[in-house]
């Protein structure tokens, strides 16, 4: 005849077993190692969409800039009066919004500014007629206003300036609220004109 004997087993003992199996478990180490690196991931992986984002979007901006300098360079006359002229610089807007597409062109504002240097000093420039985008402030005709670097503008010559600032706003600015950041790109070219100063409202660059 056998007899078993049992062991009574302490609540300290049993508390040390239980203990020492939770230790030695394995059993979904993967999950807590992955919930960790989420975050890192989703930020790692954010950052690369916008970066990418931003620099395509910048590069379209600088593009669309150039783009309006170069149309407005190469025409002698913009309208025969106020209204034509506002209408065919409206056209060239509209080139500048389709470069941007499909990226937001709302916050795109641009100031183009004919510039006229006087006959005798190249430092003294005043503004021969402006057009404003999206209500970019430009300066009245006859206003002085300095070309962006000395020596662009010679005697008597003329020369197209224009210059802009755009708002990008990063993807999370529309998914996420409360996070309302935005950064203000500013731009700015001159042209120098195919032939003379073009004529802008059937004024002949005269105020």
């Amino acid at each position: 005849m056998t007899f078993t004997i049992r062991r009574r087993i302490t609540l300290r003992q049993r508390l040390a077993i239980r203990l020492h199996q939770f230790k030695d478990n394995c059993a979904g180490v993967a999950a807590v190692e992955f919930a960790y690196l989420l975050p890192l991931l989703i930020i790692m992986t954010y950052g690369v969409i916008e970066a990418s984002r931003a620099v395509m979007m910048h590069k379209r901006f600088q593009r669309s800039v150039a783009m309006v300098g170069d149309l407005v360079a190469r025409e002698e006359t913009i309208g025969d009066n106020q209204t034509a002229a506002e209408a065919e610089m409206a056209g060239i807007m509209k080139a500048a919004e389709h470069i941007m597409t499909p990226y937001d062109f709302s916050s795109l504002q641009m100031g183009v500014t004919a510039i006229e240097a006087d006959p005798n000093n190249a430092s003294i420039t005043k503004v021969a007629w402006s057009y404003p985008y999206h209500a970019y402030p430009v300066l009245a005709c006859g206003s002085n206003k300095s070309m962006p670097a000395a020596g662009m503008i010679t005697k008597g010559n003329s020369a197209i300036l224009v210059e802009a600032q755009y708002t990008y706003k990063p993807i999370l600015t529309d998914l996420v609220p409360g996070f309302n950041v935005s950064v203000q790109w500013k731009d700015q070219i001159a042209n120098a004109p195919r032939s003379r100063c073009p004529d802008f409202a059937g004024k002949n660059c005269d105020c």
